[in-house]
Protein backbone atom coordinates (compact mmCIF):
# COMPACT_ATOMS: atom_id res chain seq x y z
CA UNK A 1 0.00 0.00 0.00
CA UNK A 2 2.99 2.37 0.51
CA UNK A 3 4.05 1.66 -2.66
CA UNK A 4 0.47 2.70 -4.23
CA UNK A 5 0.47 5.80 -2.27
CA UNK A 6 3.86 7.24 -3.42
CA UNK A 7 2.82 6.67 -7.07
CA UNK A 8 -0.09 7.97 -6.83
CA UNK A 9 1.58 11.25 -5.88
CA UNK A 10 4.17 11.08 -7.64
CA UNK A 11 2.09 10.47 -10.79
CA UNK A 12 -0.25 13.62 -10.07
CA UNK A 13 3.05 15.67 -9.66
CA UNK A 14 4.25 14.57 -12.89
CA UNK A 15 0.75 15.20 -14.22
CA UNK A 16 -0.29 18.14 -12.59
CA UNK A 17 -0.87 21.07 -15.07
CA UNK A 18 0.67 19.62 -17.63
CA UNK A 19 -0.92 18.31 -21.32
CA UNK A 20 -1.08 14.53 -21.70
CA UNK A 21 2.46 13.49 -22.83
CA UNK A 22 3.85 16.30 -21.61
CA UNK A 23 4.38 15.20 -17.94
CA UNK A 24 7.59 16.58 -15.72
CA UNK A 25 10.05 14.39 -15.06
CA UNK A 26 10.19 13.38 -11.22
CA UNK A 27 13.83 12.70 -9.81
CA UNK A 28 14.74 10.74 -6.62
CA UNK A 29 15.67 13.63 -4.52
CA UNK A 30 11.91 15.03 -5.40
CA UNK A 31 10.77 11.87 -4.39
CA UNK A 32 12.13 12.43 -0.31
CA UNK A 33 9.05 14.84 0.61
CA UNK A 34 6.82 11.93 -0.99
CA UNK A 35 8.23 8.76 0.55
CA UNK A 36 7.93 10.75 4.23
CA UNK A 37 4.62 11.38 3.36
CA UNK A 38 3.46 7.61 1.71
CA UNK A 39 5.21 6.08 4.54
CA UNK A 40 3.01 8.42 7.45
CA UNK A 41 0.17 7.85 5.42
CA UNK A 42 0.58 4.46 5.34
CA UNK A 43 1.07 4.04 9.01
CA UNK A 44 -1.80 6.12 9.82
CA UNK A 45 -4.08 4.00 8.06
CA UNK A 46 -2.90 0.59 9.35
CA UNK A 47 -2.56 2.05 13.20
CA UNK A 48 -5.86 1.28 14.38
CA UNK A 49 -5.11 -2.07 13.60
CA UNK A 50 -1.66 -1.84 14.93
CA UNK A 51 -2.88 -0.99 18.00
CA UNK A 52 -5.58 -3.94 18.21
CA UNK A 53 -3.51 -6.25 17.54
CA UNK A 54 -1.08 -5.17 20.28
CA UNK A 55 -3.30 -5.19 22.36
CA UNK A 56 -4.80 -8.11 22.10
CA UNK A 57 -1.10 -9.48 21.93
CA UNK A 58 -0.05 -8.63 25.31
CA UNK A 59 -3.69 -9.16 26.81
CA UNK A 60 -2.92 -11.88 30.16
CA UNK A 61 0.95 -11.51 30.37
CA UNK A 62 2.06 -9.27 33.09
CA UNK A 63 -1.28 -9.22 35.17
CA UNK A 64 -3.38 -7.84 32.33
CA UNK A 65 -6.75 -8.58 32.09
CA UNK A 66 -8.03 -11.00 28.86
CA UNK A 67 -10.55 -8.63 27.74
CA UNK A 68 -10.41 -8.81 24.02
CA UNK A 69 -11.80 -11.77 21.67
CA UNK A 70 -11.29 -10.22 18.78
CA UNK A 71 -9.99 -6.82 16.45
CA UNK A 72 -13.61 -5.84 16.00
CA UNK A 73 -14.41 -6.30 19.48
CA UNK A 74 -11.24 -4.51 20.88
CA UNK A 75 -11.49 -1.65 18.55
CA UNK A 76 -15.39 -1.39 19.70
CA UNK A 77 -13.99 -1.32 23.08
CA UNK A 78 -11.25 1.02 22.74
CA UNK A 79 -13.18 3.61 21.04
CA UNK A 80 -16.10 3.14 24.17
CA UNK A 81 -13.54 3.72 26.53
CA UNK A 82 -11.24 5.90 25.10
CA UNK A 83 -12.55 7.73 22.09
CA UNK A 84 -12.21 7.60 18.84
CA UNK A 85 -8.71 8.85 18.50
CA UNK A 86 -7.75 5.84 21.43
CA UNK A 87 -6.96 3.89 18.17
CA UNK A 88 -4.11 6.56 17.26
CA UNK A 89 -2.40 6.30 21.07
CA UNK A 90 1.47 6.82 20.32
CA UNK A 91 0.55 7.57 16.53
CA UNK A 92 2.77 10.42 16.84
CA UNK A 93 5.90 8.64 18.17
CA UNK A 94 5.55 6.62 14.69
CA UNK A 95 5.16 9.44 12.71
CA UNK A 96 8.44 11.06 13.89
CA UNK A 97 10.56 8.15 13.18
CA UNK A 98 8.66 6.80 10.16
CA UNK A 99 8.81 10.11 8.06
CA UNK A 100 12.43 10.33 7.68
CA UNK A 101 12.73 6.18 7.49
CA UNK A 102 10.24 6.50 4.49
CA UNK A 103 12.19 9.40 2.94
CA UNK A 104 15.26 7.35 2.77
CA UNK A 105 13.75 4.17 1.54
CA UNK A 106 11.73 5.23 -1.10
CA UNK A 107 14.94 7.65 -2.28
CA UNK A 108 17.25 4.54 -2.21
CA UNK A 109 14.64 2.16 -4.22
CA UNK A 110 14.61 5.55 -6.85
CA UNK A 111 18.15 5.50 -6.75
CA UNK A 112 18.78 1.78 -7.09
CA UNK A 113 16.10 1.93 -10.09
CA UNK A 114 18.69 4.82 -11.58
CA UNK A 115 21.46 2.86 -11.44
CA UNK A 116 19.81 -0.48 -13.05
CA UNK A 117 18.67 1.82 -15.98
CA UNK A 118 14.86 1.26 -14.83
CA UNK A 119 12.46 4.68 -15.54
CA UNK A 120 10.98 6.48 -11.78
CA UNK A 121 8.01 8.25 -13.89
CA UNK A 122 5.39 8.85 -11.73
Amino acid sequence: HLFFVLDMMKRNYATYGRTPGNERPVTALQSLPMGAAANMIGCAVAFPFQTAWKRIQVQGFGGRPVRYTGTVQCLSLIIKEEGFFGMFNGLRANLVKLGPTGAIQFWAVDQIKVWMGLSIKG
